[in-house]
């Protein structure tokens, strides 16, 4: 008979959750092991866990209602 283990649960929504915006294709000629960061063409704005990405734009006054 298998090994009974309990359950694990996490609460992702305590924890500080950001989005962020990039092109799709920013990610080309750049690298993390080089020294070049990826720049977000929308910076990042707090967002809830869980929630949409829409929402957390609304919320940061990005996306008009």
């Amino acid at each position: 008979m298998p090994e009974s283990h309990p359950v694990r649960r996490f609460d992702l929504g305590a924890l500080p959750w950001t989005v962020a915006g990039y092109m799709p294709t920013s990610w080309t000629g750049k690298s993390m092991e080089l020294g070049f960061g990826l720049e977000p063409e929308i910076a990042a704005v707090p967002a809830t866990v869980p929630g949409s990405v829409q929402g957390a734009l609304r919320a940061a006054g990005l996306l008009p209602d």
